[in-house]
């Protein structure tokens, strides 16, 4: 089993995430970087934007593996009424800030679930391949995925 030395990585966690699913996972989480000999700093967020300014701290004492722990287990939703391709742009350059959801165009919720359908089959793309239906349901899987992300060093549970 591989050794990772010294401080290269932080798990920033939300403690109130999925309902406290990531204040639940530390135990976890610390048995794996025990058994995987990996120094590491977990540190909480305590509000809203928090998660960035530490990401961006930790990113500048030269920290390699930033990596954030939470998820409220909800989609975000935003359903827009029909707009020009001007106000298609003008909104377009608002997601990035979350601003758009302010817009009166714009009606965003959150929920675990959603249905739509649709009087006529519509197009849609999965992994590439060209499909059609009438009926689409998306949902919230606990603890259904899981990722790291490391596209410049070693897998991290890979022996």
């Amino acid at each position: 089993m591989e050794n990772f030395q010294g401080k290269e990585w932080v798990f920033i966690i939300n403690p109130v995430a999925g309902n406290g699913f990531a204040r639940r996972f530390v135990p976890e989480l610390k048995a794996a970087l025990q058994e995987y000999q990996v120094d590491a700093e977990l540190v909480y967020t305590t509000g809203k934007g928090h998660a960035s300014e530490l990401a961006g701290d930790y990113a500048s004492r030269g920290f390699k593996y930033i990596i954030g722990v939470g998820g409220d287990g909800m989609l975000d939703v935003c359903s827009i009424k029909e707009l020009s391709l001007l106000q298609r742009l003008n909104l377009l350059m608002k997601v990035p800030g979350g601003t758009h959801i302010y817009n009166q165009r714009v009606h965003y919720y959150q929920t675990d679930r959603i249905i739509l359908e649709f009087p006529a089959e519509v197009p849609f793309h999965v992994d590439g391949e060209l499909n059609f239906s009438s009926r689409f349901e998306v949902g919230i899987s606990p603890d259904a995925l899981r990722t790291i992300y490391n596209p410049n060093g070693k897998h991290f549970f890979k022996n």
